[in-house]
């Protein structure tokens, strides 16, 4: 079970409002328990995607995967690393007083993407 985004939460609400639809019917319309129900919109419960996938189709709403490109992905993800370890380093760094300029930060941060954009998947994902 993973905690689910307020967004989605919120959206879920707003729909429930805007439908003027009691908490008590959304749960019988999704054939789940009206505590449940409850504790999954105020996220202090049951939020397995078969639950809010359930809590969703009882409103009218669908939930669907949209793919991305994997390209772009990977990007994202090598630069959030990247940013990760340049701030790791850079911390440890300041507390030696040795802190790098802005400007060095951003061309570490671009190389050691490209490097792990050039690598082993295996770097780019652990």
């Amino acid at each position: 079970m993973v905690a689910m985004d307020s967004k989605i939460r919120e959206m879920l609400e707003a729909r429930r409002r805007a439908l003027g639809m009691s908490v008590r019917v959304l749960a019988r319309r999704s054939g789940l328990s009206f505590p449940t129900v409850q504790r999954t919109l105020s996220g202090s419960g049951d939020e397995r995607f078969g639950t809010v996938r359930a809590i969703a189709a009882a409103m009218g709403l669908a939930i669907t995967i949209k793919p991305t490109s994997i390209a772009a992905f990977k990007e994202e993800t090598a630069m959030k690393k990247a940013i990760a370890i340049v701030d790791s380093a850079q911390g440890n760094f300041a507390l030696e007083g040795q802190a790098t300029t802005e400007e060095v930060k951003r061309r570490v941060v671009r190389r050691l993407k490209q490097k792990l954009m050039a690598g082993s998947k295996l770097r780019l994902w652990s």
